[in-house]
C-alpha cells in the first residue's frame, strides 16, 4: 500500500517525535545510571567504613579481654605462689623441729617430722610447678614485652623453687632414714645418710641464690614501671 504525504509527514513527525523521546530517555538513563553509581560508590565506601569500624571494635573487645584475661591468670599465679610459700614454711619448721630432736638423740620423734616434712616438701613443690605454668600461661594474654619479661623471671622463680623443694624433700628422707638406722644401733649408715643431706641442702641453697638472683631482676624491672 502506498503512503501518502500526509502520512509520510505524519510518520516522519512521528520519528522524529519518536527518536527525541529514545534520545531523551537516553539522556534520562545516562543520568540515572550516573546516579546509580555514585550511590553505590557512595555504598561502597560507608560499607568499608562499617568494616572497618567493626574490625576496630572487635580488636578492642579482643585486647580488652585479652588483659582481662592477663590480669585474671597472673593474679592466679601470685596467689598459687604465695600458697606456696606458706606451706614450704610449714616443711621448714617441720624440718627445724625434726632437726633439734636428732641433735638431742630422740631419733624416734625426728623420723615422725622428717616424714612430715617430707610431705609438706613435696606439696610446696608442686604448688610452685603450678604457678610456673600460670606464669607461663599469663605471657599468652599480652603483646607487652615488659609484662612478659615480668611473668618471664616469674616462672624462673617457681622453677628455682621447685628444685629447691625436691632437694629438701630429698633431705628430709635421707635424715629419716639417718634417725631409723640410729635406732637400729646402725651408725655407719646413719652417718652416710646424713652426709647425703647435707650434700642435698647444699643443692638447695644453690638453687635460693638462683631464685635471689631473679627476684633481684624482678625488682629491676618493677622499679622501672614507676
Amino acid at each position: 500500500m502506498k503512503i501518502s504525504k500526509v502520512g509520510t509527514i505524519v510518520l516522519g513527525i512521528a520519528l522524529i517525535i519518536s527518536i527525541s523521546v529514545a534520545a531523551v530517555v537516553g539522556i534520562a538513563n545516562i543520568g540515572l545510571q550516573s546516579e546509580l553509581s555514585d550511590l553505590e560508590i557512595e555504598l561502597n565506601s560507608t560499607q568499608a567504613m562499617l568494616q572497618d569500624n567493626v574490625t576496630r571494635l572487635q580488636e578492642k573487645t579482643e585486647n580488652r579481654t585479652n588483659t582481662e584475661l592477663f590480669i585474671k591468670t597472673y593474679l592466679s599465679g601470685i596467689g598459687i605462689y604465695y600458697n606456696a610459700m606458706d606451706v614450704e614454711d610449714i616443711a621448714t619448721y617441720k624440718y627445724n623441729r625434726a632437726e633439734d630432736y636428732y641433735d638431742s638423740g630422740n631419733w624416734f620423734s625426728g623420723v615422725g617430722y622428717y616424714d612430715d616434712a617430707m610431705d609438706y616438701y613435696s606439696n610446696a613443690r608442686e604448688e610452685y610447678r603450678d604457678a610456673q605454668d600460670v606464669f607461663k600461661n599469663a605471657s599468652n594474654y599480652t603483646t607487652n614485652q615488659t609484662f612478659k619479661n615480668i611473668n618471664t623471671v616469674y616462672s624462673n622463680m617457681m622453677d628455682s623453687k621447685s628444685k629447691s623443694m625436691t632437694y629438701l624433700y630429698e633431705a628430709a628422707e635421707y635424715m629419716s632414714a639417718a634417725c631409723q638406722f640410729y635406732l637400729d644401733g646402725n651408725y655407719e649408715a646413719a652417718h652416710d645418710r646424713a652426709n647425703k643431706a647435707n650434700e642435698k641442702i647444699t643443692f638447695s641453697d644453690e638453687q635460693l641464690t638462683i631464685f635471689n638472683t631473679h627476684l633481684a631482676e624482678l625488682n629491676t624491672i618493677l622499679l622501672g614501671l614507676n
